[in-house]
């Protein structure tokens, strides 16, 4: 158990985003991505929409990971996230979180412009976003300096202004898992519970407040999974355990069960999406974008749970100074095929890799949007972009 909870804690030295907890991959060959699957969905023209504001009380921006983000009507709303902005890791330096709310306007060519700013009541980051209707979000659960949260905050514009309540307590602490929402039902998967990594599924009826202890998902607890619910199913998708996670499973709402999918693997590799993001397409496609390297994360988390003395510290200022590239953040773009229960990749972005988590997002038109998030250990990208879904 020990080291199980040594591996959790490393999990915010490797990526420098949020606590957590070995399995295999590879990286995408995208030369031989399956011609059917290319001509059925692809993404084009992506591009920087925006970049995120500065933080109160900074002069420049940075972008964080772990951000809350949705769309409000036809407005997108950006809040807390965190960094490191004093100081570099190796010298110090600390994670700091914010409550900062952006509001933005989605102009005719996809480009962004910033068009409101609020406050959390708390720093808040690594929480979930869910979209009740078209003009309520929920801000659930998250992480700050303090530790993790049990507060489900409600997100209303007054025309550009971000109108924030707490509308519930969940009865545990909450962060880097899934949250999701079926008609008023809130579903909470695993990730980090009262402190500790977790596969406990809870369903909370937002009407009457009541928390009911669903079947807990099969396999080892995981944060950091990206997940999507379409046609009353929640999908998990590997996540962070002991080491990274490749097997994926579906929750059937009306059932009440659980069934074990196809592991993750492409061109017959074994492929991780720990601290990746996901959103359904349809009821047919589930997009994935970022996450970590398998062979890089998992040889971290060997090495800083191992080495000692002069070797650990060699092995940091070695780690913590390679590129993104050497990082090598995952920058396919992944698609599980719900009916064929098979995976793909579909092409590539031609950004560096994100991970750490950061959210994705499907706007009006068939747009897919990235908010932000980590491109290697310890450092962000401010930029927010958007592509365009083609589906033939």
């Amino acid at each position: 158990m020990k080291k199980k909870l040594l591996i959790v804690c490393l999990f915010s030295i490797l990526v420098a985003s949020s606590c957590s907890e070995k399995e295999e991959t590879g990286t995408m060959d995208s030369s031989k991505i399956d011609d059917v699957k290319t001509k059925n969905i692809k993404i084009e023209n992506w591009k920087e929409a925006a970049l995120l504001p500065n933080a109160e009380g900074f002069d420049k921006s940075i972008g964080v990971s772990g951000a809350f983000a949705g769309f409000i009507n036809d407005k997108l709303v950006v809040a807390g996230g965190a960094n490191f902005p004093y100081k570099p890791v190796l010298e110090g330096g600390s994670k700091e979180f914010y409550s900062d709310i952006f509001v933005f306007d989605v102009m005719e060519d996809n480009t962004l412009k910033h068009v409101g700013s609020g406050q959390l009541p708390k720093k808040l980051a690594t929480g979930g976003t869910v979209s009740f209707a078209d003009d309520v979000l929920y801000f659930v659960g998250g992480e700050n300096a303090e530790g993790d949260s049990s507060s489900v905050y409600s997100i209303k514009l007054n025309g550009d202004t971000p109108i924030v309540e707490e509308v519930f307590t969940l009865p545990f602490t909450f962060a880097a898992g899934a949250a999701m929402l079926d008609d008023n039902d809130l579903y909470i998967v695993g990730g980090r519970q009262n402190k500790k990594s977790s596969n406990a599924t809870f369903k909370i009826d937002l009407n009457t407040k009541n928390v009911t202890q669903l079947e807990p998902l099969p396999g080892e607890a995981r944060v950091q999974m990206p997940y999507a619910i379409t046609d009353d199913k929640i999908y998990i998708f590997t996540g962070l355990g002991a080491l990274t996670l490749t097997d994926n499973y579906v929750y059937d709402i009306t059932s009440n069960l659980w069934s074990k999918l196809a592991d993750t693997t492409i061109n017959n590799k074994s492929y991780t999406l720990g601290g990746a993001a996901a959103v359904a397409i349809d009821d047919d496609y589930i997009l994935i974008l970022g996450g970590v390297n398998k062979e890089v994360f998992d040889d971290a988390v060997t090495q800083l749970s191992s080495l000692k003395d002069e070797a650990l510290q060699s092995f940091k200022n070695d780690y913590f100074n390679r590129t993104p590239e050497e990082f090598n953040f995952s920058k396919e773009e992944v698609v599980y095929d719900i009916k064929n229960n098979k995976w793909y990749s579909i092409g590539t972005t031609p950004f560096y890799g994100n991970a750490g988590p950061f959210p994705v997002l499907l706007g009006d038109d068939d747009t897919i949007w990235r908010v932000s998030g980590e491109i290697k250990a310890a450092i962000r990208t401010p930029d927010i972009q958007v592509g365009t879904i083609i589906k033939n």
